[in-house]
């Protein structure tokens, strides 16, 4: 089913390659692909600072 928009796929890896996480959001409609990669960017800063760095 096609929804319109971008969504990311967060994965979150070990520095040996281990897969530790992931997350998924959906980004809804975006005017370019640049506006997309700036709210996955967004999204991954966030997500980081919720589940990281605490």
């Amino acid at each position: 089913m096609d929804t319109g928009g971008y969504g990311v796929l967060l994965t979150v890896t070990a520095e040996g390659g281990t897969e530790i996480d992931a997350a998924f959001s959906y980004l809804g409609p975006c005017a370019s692909l640049d506006e997309a990669r700036d709210r996955a960017e967004s999204f991954a800063q966030d997500w980081l600072s919720e589940n990281i760095y605490r």
